[in-house]
């Protein structure tokens, strides 16, 4: 501590003790303090020195702390390959298998760092080949792998690992949290489901109580959702807090959101979700009012015309009528006759298809298609309820989406509902389309 306040004077009293005691009487202990003071130095910057450190490190190499203590000082600048080298060359000074298997462990996860995968490797069969003599190793190798692994970001393996380490240890929360939460962001919610219902009820904290809720709301079960989410809440959890006010904002209930915000706000360093739920209430109101305003305009047409539709019911029947009239897409002839209701008509369109395309379609290939147009249906009063039917060379066809028509490319027919004007020169026509689409267009005489 003297060292990170920068007390030169107590260091060197500690220094002085260290000396004057019976540690002090042996050099390697003396080479130990004088590597510990150097890296700690370097560590907090106060005033370390790597010549003097690489200077020290080459007068003793065969004392393992110093060239430890010189490695974690490089790693420390991120100089990853020479940290390597230092934590492999203590690793094989050492004469404690135990400290031997940790530096080489040391080794490995510099070694990932630096990108170099074969050396890396060579450390971990370094590591393999001491497990026998080393109790407890598989711990300390599973360790190893697991920071390679979200170095590497080579998830497969990281899951793995901690899959292991939980078969060993099944009662490492943190380690199972944070599978968990790996798993989460990996797209593989069942196994993230899996592990946060393994964390004990009466062990689980606030994080494990908010993603376990998420987890309920993904997989449907929207109950025991909304209990995690209140168990996290009542431990002070901003974020559970925000996911219980979302629930409601979806569900209409602005009120009783915005209470849950309000206290969210109450917690020191609430999650930032708050706000945009605090946002997202205020624009509700706004934003549902234009909704409702589109309807209502894009409805009103449709509401007028049955409208018309139940007052032309009313009147009188037209009596047998026929004549000449002009549709969207052709002429058509139109006859009334024992209140039955027909028109036809045809069209003709080139038939390029993909030949748009192609610079060198021939004559042939772009030969005219002709279309034949057929409404027909039942007179009621003054109205007409049928349907509108499309066919080219005899054969049913569907209806280009980009004609006044509009049925789809699936379809070739389509209900339709007229209303006939009181002085017989126009129809009005309503085509009934798929998803409560609709359409208006008018049949006009021109005899």
């Amino acid at each position: 501590m003297k060292v990170l306040r920068g007390d030169e004077e107590g260091i060197k009293k500690i220094k002085e003790c260290i000396l004057s005691s019976n540690l002090g009487q042996e050099q390697k202990k003396i080479e130990d303090w004088t590597a510990l003071e150097e890296y700690y130095r370097i560590l907090h910057g106060k005033g370390g020195d790597f010549i003097r450190f690489e200077a020290l490190a080459k007068k003793y190499p065969e004392n393992v702390h110093i060239q430890k203590f010189l490695a974690l000082a490089y790693k420390k600048y991120d100089d990853h390959y020479k940290a390597a080298i230092l934590f492999k060359s203590a690793a094989e000074k050492s004469k404690s298998k135990d400290i031997e298997l940790s530096l080489y462990g040391d080794a490995a996860i510099s070694f990932a760092k630096d990108n170099r995968n074969q050396e890396m490797n060579l450390m971990i069969l370094k590591m393999k080949s001491l497990a026998t003599e080393v109790e407890n190793s598989e711990n300390k190798l599973i360790s190893t792998i697991r920071e390679i692994a979200e170095i590497t970001n080579d998830n497969d393996l990281y899951f793995g690992v901690i899959e292991q380490l939980l078969k060993i240890n099944p009662g490492d929360n943190t380690s199972r949290f944070n599978l968990a939460y790996r798993y989460s962001n990996n797209s593989q919610d069942e196994l993230a489901f899996f592990h946060y219902l393994k964390i004990p009820h009466r062990e689980r904290d606030s994080y494990s109580w908010n993603n376990l809720g998420v987890q309920y709301q993904l997989h449907n079960i929207n109950n025991n959702s909304v209990k995690a989410f209140k168990q996290a809440d009542q431990m002070g959890n901003s974020l559970a807090m925000s996911n219980l006010a979302k629930k409601l904002i979806t569900a209409g209930f602005l009120e009783e959101a915005e209470e849950i915000c309000n206290r969210a706000f109450k917690v020191k360093d609430y999650h930032k979700n708050v706000l945009d739920d605090v946002s997202r209430i205020k624009a509700i109101p706004e934003k549902e009012e234009k909704e409702e305003k589109t309807i209502l305009e894009k409805i009103k047409p449709l509401s007028d015309f049955y409208r018309e539709y139940g007052c032309a019911s009313l009147r009188d029947n037209p009596g047998n009528l026929e004549g000449q009239w002009r549709g969207p897409l052709c002429d058509l002839e139109i006859k009334i006759s024992d209140d039955s209701f027909t028109a036809t008509g045809n069209y003709e369109l080139a038939g390029i298809g993909l030949n748009f395309l192609n610079a060198f379609a021939t004559d042939a290939t772009s030969k005219k298609k002709r279309y034949n147009v057929k409404y027909e249906g039942q007179v009621f009063g003054r109205t007409i309820k049928g349907f509108f039917i499309e066919l080219v060379d005899e054969e049913p066809r569907s209806v280009p989406s980009a004609t006044l028509l509009g049925s789809s490319e699936t379809d070739n027919k389509a209900e339709v509902l007229m209303i006939l004007s009181d002085s017989l020169e126009v129809i009005r026509v309503y085509e009934k389309g798929k998803n409560k689409d609709f359409k208006f267009y008018s049949l006009k005489r021109i005899d």
